[in-house]
């Protein structure tokens, strides 16, 4: 069957004006997201996302009050995986609407956690640096402003040791930063360390405290603050698998 040359472009123009875009609030219908409501709860009916060709995983957000960062591992550089990250405002708006690349340099980069002290965030997350697989992930960090725009044009070396580092996880205490991770000394069993990090961007020891090593592996942390403390958490990898936990908190400020 032959198509004239005016149907076909009245249906690629049809197909350019219905293609979602990346800052449209897709409402969809009952079949689709109900919106479920009660007198106890409501969940929206918009769903507020990017409709990237590519593939967006590995998410996290934070809220200041004012502005939403969600971070996230995309894709789209085919060659290595990035991270990006979007704003939304309170209003649930979307500031971003196609994602900011983060950093564009030689190090992959997954795994992001952010946390916020009401004012400024902090972005952590995994990297490898490309041709150099032996020496294992890294942490590192970057601090976005009130909204939510990067202050920090270089990566934030938060640990650098030689060895597997991962699972970092991210807590502030309503002015500076408590940063945990899972450390993988090479012959060693898998331990927890973490650091401080003010909101001026400095890691109070770059070569990490070591929080937790026992007979045993210890993985995937967690923290919360409680006014005073850290409480950190994570899953230790005896003959059978449990979760411990300790508090950790400073004496005085790393620094202001």
């Amino acid at each position: 069957m032959k198509i004239s040359v005016q149907l076909y472009m009245s249906l690629l123009l049809l197909i350019v004006l219905f293609q979602p875009s990346y800052s449209q609030k897709q409402h969809f219908g009952p079949e689709d997201h109900s919106g479920n409501t009660s007198s106890d709860f409501q969940v929206d009916k918009e769903l507020i996302y990017n409709s990237s060709p590519f593939s967006s995983y590995d998410q996290a957000v934070a809220f200041n009050g004012d502005v939403y960062v969600i971070a996230w591992v995309d894709t789209r550089n085919l060659k290595d995986f990035k991270l990006y990250y979007a704003r939304l405002d309170k209003f649930g708006n979307l500031i971003d609407s196609a994602g900011i690349c983060l950093y564009n340099n030689g190090y992959s980069q997954s795994s992001p956690q952010i946390a916020t002290n009401g004012d400024i965030f902090l972005l952590v997350w995994e990297s490898i640096l490309y041709g150099n697989d032996q020496r294992g992930s890294d942490i590192f960090g970057a601090r976005l402003d009130h909204n939510g725009v990067l202050m920090d044009s270089e990566m934030i070396p938060i640990s650098r040791e030689y060895e597997y580092e991962k699972n970092a996880r991210v807590a502030s205490d309503g002015e500076n930063f408590c940063v945990v991770w899972q450390s993988d000394p090479l012959g060693s069993p898998i331990g927890i360390n973490g650091t401080f990090v003010s909101k001026s961007g400095d890691v109070s020891h770059p070569d990490g405290i070591q929080i937790f090593l026992g007979p045993h592996s210890a993985s995937t942390p967690d923290l919360c603050f409680d006014g005073s403390r850290y409480f950190i958490v994570w899953c230790d990898g005896g003959y059978t698998l449990g979760v411990y936990g300790l508090f950790f908190w400073q004496h005085r400020r790393c620094c202001s």
